[in-house]
């Protein structure tokens, strides 16, 4: 690939936007970008020494940029990406950059699937530090123990791909795995088929595949030569993080390593201390009254198995889920879904959904998840997350646990959460 010498990242803020800024920056190209707001990723990329403007504006874009790299949600009318356009400036998809990096290893590693991605990465990234494998990494999310993406010194490079945009299409794998298929994100690239041809394109160019031993699994890799299957047998190994979808997670992490030469017992001995990511189980509180638990779940299948996992390590508490339906178009899809899995826990609260920056909330009303749950206490929230804090910790029940799950804002809501703790 010709070496580009300034790359300007347009959306530089989102988890797999920063985290190939980093990587960028550490191959020695000259990174700048712009987002509208500032976040752990922006304060991140700036500890590295990467400048960051806070808006977008065409301004920013000269004659001294040699490629514009774009995340898929900047539109073709963005005023950076027009004036690349009059400045006739490259530009490219985030996931097409993505590949084009990936190209300079001889070792490349995916992780793909509906569920668990960020998760493998980072413990498969964790593993290869134990170790002592130097692996150029990118993780779409924020790991506790190092920093969501960096250049190592081997020939590895690890990444995990996305499929709502199709860009998992442009890698070429010397191993990918596919953690499971779930119809999650078909709307946005044309329906069910359309997503299942993806991760058959995916797939189609990697030398080996590690896939979940599922129907939808097997249906998308029947023409594939090598393929490990992972069942479960693996459930029951011991980590630090609960819950059964970890200890999966941490089988396919575990595999993978196998598959580069690493002894599967060192492996397992490594990925015990695994901490997790930020939003994955998260403690953000903790007391003999009260636990403060936040967690990215906002499919019905990560739903069910974060609740399990927090019934399996605090089986005395009284759990209390507040969740943020994150997208309409899974509301509408999955609302009886979602109020099936919900119903494990003790009392529920739902937030108005998170749209994801579409006007689409014709197609969908968070109303109908609670209007199915019969079972346990539900309600739904209009109000602000400030006074959801408050309401939230108005009623003190011995033994509780609030649950915040969802991958949009909700997290303002346990930030505000933590500010009363902390001032009373």
């Amino acid at each position: 690939m010709t070496t580009t010498r300034t790359v300007y990242f347009t959306g530089i803020g989102g988890a797999g936007m920063s985290g190939l800024a980093l990587i960028a920056h550490g191959m020695g190209y000259k990174v700048l970008g712009s987002d509208c707001e500032r976040s752990a990723f922006t304060e991140q990329l700036e500890k590295a020494g990467i400048p960051i403007n806070y808006s977008h504006d065409a301004e920013y874009i000269t004659d001294a940029i040699d490629l514009l790299v774009y995340s898929s949600a900047i539109q073709s009318d963005n005023p950076e990406r027009s004036a690349a356009k009059k400045l006739q400036i490259e530009e490219i998809p985030r996931g097409l950059f993505l590949a084009q990096l990936s190209e300079e290893y001889p070792t490349v590693i995916t992780v793909a699937g509906s569920h668990g991605k960020t998760t493998i990465t980072a413990m498969l990234s964790h593993i290869l530090n134990k170790v002592g494998v130097s692996a150029t990494y990118m993780i779409g999310g924020l790991p506790c123990n190092q920093a969501s993406a960096a250049v190592g010194e081997s020939g590895i490079f690890l990444t995990e791909v996305d499929e709502s945009d199709r860009s998992q299409e442009y890698m070429h794998s010397t191993i990918a795995i596919i953690s499971n298929l779930d119809d999650d994100h078909s709307w946005s690239i044309g329906g069910v088929d359309e997503l299942q041809n993806c991760f058959r394109i995916f797939a189609s160019k990697a030398q080996t595949v590690i896939a979940e031993n599922s129907e939808s699994c097997r249906d998308v890799l029947r023409d594939h030569s090598n393929v490990i299957w992972v069942d479960d047998e693996l459930a029951e190994l011991r980590l630090k993080l609960p819950g059964r979808h970890n200890r999966i997670n941490a089988h396919f992490a575990i595999k993978a390593a196998e598959c580069i030469g690493i002894n599967p017992a060192d492996a397992i001995a490594a990925i015990y201390d695994f901490e997790s990511v930020d939003r994955r189980l998260s403690i953000r509180y903790e007391s003999d009254e009260l636990i403060i638990v936040e967690d990215y779940a906002h499919h019905p299948r990560e739903v069910k198995a974060c609740i399990q996992a927090l019934r399996e390590a605090w089986p005395e508490h009284n759990i209390h889920v507040v969740i943020q339906p994150h997208r309409n178009e899974r509301v509408a899809r999955y609302y009886k879904d979602f109020a099936q899995e919900l119903s494990l826990a003790d009392e529920l609260t739902v937030t108005e959904t998170f749209g994801a920056w579409l006007d689409d909330s014709t197609i969908a009303d968070d109303k109908n998840i609670v209007s199915e749950i019969k079972n346990i206490e539900a309600k739904n929230w209009t109000g602000d997350f400030y006074s959801l804090a408050e309401n939230l910790l108005s009623t003190k029940i011995d033994k509780g646990l609030i649950a915040i799950l969802g991958a949009g804002t909700i997290n303002q809501s346990t930030g505000e959460l933590l500010r009363r703790l902390n001032a009373s």
